[in-house]
């Protein structure tokens, strides 16, 4: 079916593929750059098989259809093109298809084909390359893309990041990567001279581009930041450092270029026998989270649960009092599962603590549970630990939950004397954070992707690699 602007727009919607014909001469919107972007064979029980350029030789390849019926393909071989007075098929090199779908920036043809054996329908999907979608919103055509090159193992972290989408554009949102040296990277894109970022998706290059907090004041990122903080016993010698600390921290933080939200869990219950989370304030601004601090003194700063869902807060809390002591992934449970956390916001965790991870005998509470994407995912966010003990031989490491989620550690003095949360590599992460936008040029606008983000500086002295799996770029 084809959508005639204006007659069937209903029919159009985020990521159909069916996008709509404006008013007008349709050869007008066929002339033009295209790059054929994918093909797929459809079986008659509906299920899409990806092709490779091996199965159809012109994938991938760049399609400029000329108003003298000539088809360029990468401005080396031409053939003929025609389209039907209906609009019904379209004619290529002497094959006639089936015209699907027609648009500024997409193009869906399909015709009957045998693929190992088995008939079935060839659908290819092409997106406009030249004054369409891909060119207005500054993103490279995958055309342009290269291959993430090979890199082995990793010496920087990749941290967690979140997907969102503005139509077809899909972004990244992502905190600071740090270099070896401690320096923060900046980051060049599909077509810039010194490139040194690569996405796949799918195992499929696309063209990205990054926009880098740097200099960039026409943008704001937006981070949802929150404080775990351990205030059992033994962290009454850093309890009133601590909080005078993360209220100039974050004075400072909310001073930059930055949209940016704080909140709070407080564990360890501080004596008073409940041993898991025993303080909240949900995400709220700086003057709110200085409030909170500020009620009482030492470790009971972190003890109470304040704003306006103060009871819903504490009423929650009971069910995260599984641990056997102090448990920051448990506190890190209640605030994912319980905070308003904004969509396409990085979610950023800085756990507080001198004692191991104490899950008790629940494997959820246990470090080991976040090596997982399965059970952490990318979306959930990345943690930063602040240790404070000189005791590093412990079964449960709380700095795991940063080594598995791609943030930092800092290891302080018992008594925080050595410590200015301004000096966290948590800070450089927010403030050198930055965005990749691609165009998402699949025909399914739900489902789960694989993305792999690949570093490579080009002197090939950082490099880093991770691989994010079941992704999904809608919500």
């Amino acid at each position: 079916m084809l959508c005639v602007m204006g007659t069937f727009s209903s029919c159009l919607k985020s990521g159909d593929e069916t996008i709509a014909l404006e008013d007008g001469d349709a050869t007008q919107l066929i002339v033009g750059k295209w790059v054929l972007e994918e093909a797929l064979f459809i079986d008659d029980s509906g299920t899409k098989i990806p092709l490779s350029e091996g199965d159809y030789s012109f994938l991938g390849h760049l399609l400029e259809f000329e108003e003298t019926g000539d088809c360029l393909v990468d401005e080396t071989v031409s053939y003929p093109w025609n389209i039907g007075v209906d609009y019904d098929i379209f004619q290529l090199g002497g094959t006639t298809y089936t015209l699907v779908s027609l648009g500024e920036g997409l193009l869906v043809i399909e015709k009957k084909m045998y693929f190992d054996g088995v008939e079935g329908i060839l659908r290819i999907i092409l997106a406009k390359a030249e004054g369409g979608l891909v060119d207005e919103s500054g993103i490279p055509s995958d055309s342009e893309a290269g291959p993430n090159p090979q890199v082995s193992g990793s010496n920087t972290a990749i941290p967690n990041v979140q997907f969102s989408s503005n139509g077809k554009i899909i972004s990244i949102n992502m905190s600071g990567v740090q270099n070896p040296n401690g320096g923060w990277m900046t980051f060049a894109g599909t077509g810039l001279s010194g490139q040194n970022i690569w996405v796949e998706v799918d195992g499929k290059p696309k063209g990205i581009l990054v926009i880098n907090n740097d200099g960039e004041t026409s943008r704001k990122k937006m981070v949802d930041l929150v404080f775990l903080v351990d205030n059992s016993g033994s962290m009454s010698e850093e309890a009133n450092k601590l909080a005078q600390e993360i209220v100039s921290w974050a004075t400072k933080l909310s001073q930059q270029n930055i949209d940016i939200r704080f909140g709070c869990v407080g564990y360890g219950g501080n004596g008073s026998g409940n041993e898991g989370v025993c303080g909240a304030l949900n995400l709220t601004d700086l003057n709110s989270i200085s409030s909170y601090l500020n009620r009482s003194t030492g470790t009971y700063r972190t003890v109470g649960f304040g704003g306006a869902d103060a009871a819903s807060l504490q009423q929650a809390a009971i069910n995260y009092r599984k641990s056997s002591g102090e448990c920051g992934a448990e506190a890190l449970h209640y605030a994912d599962e319980q905070f308003s956390f904004r969509t396409g916001a990085n979610r950023i965790y800085v756990n507080f603590t001198d004692e191991p991870n104490q899950p008790g005998s629940y494997s959820k509470n246990s470090v080991e549970y976040f090596r997982s994407q399965e059970n952490w995912n990318t979306t959930q966010g990345t943690v930063h630990t602040v240790y404070s003990s000189a005791n590093r031989n412990v079964s449960e490491k709380p700095w795991l939950l940063s080594e598995y989620t791609g943030g930092t550690t800092l290891y302080a003095k018992s008594d925080f004397s050595d410590v200015s949360l301004d000096a966290l590599p948590v800070t450089g992460a927010i403030a050198n954070s930055y965005i990749i936008q691609f165009k998402d040029n699949s025909t399914q606008a739900d489902g789960t992707h694989t993305v792999t983000i690949t570093i490579l500086s080009p002197d090939g002295t950082v490099y880093a690699e991770r691989v994010f799996t079941n992704v999904r770029f809608y919500n």
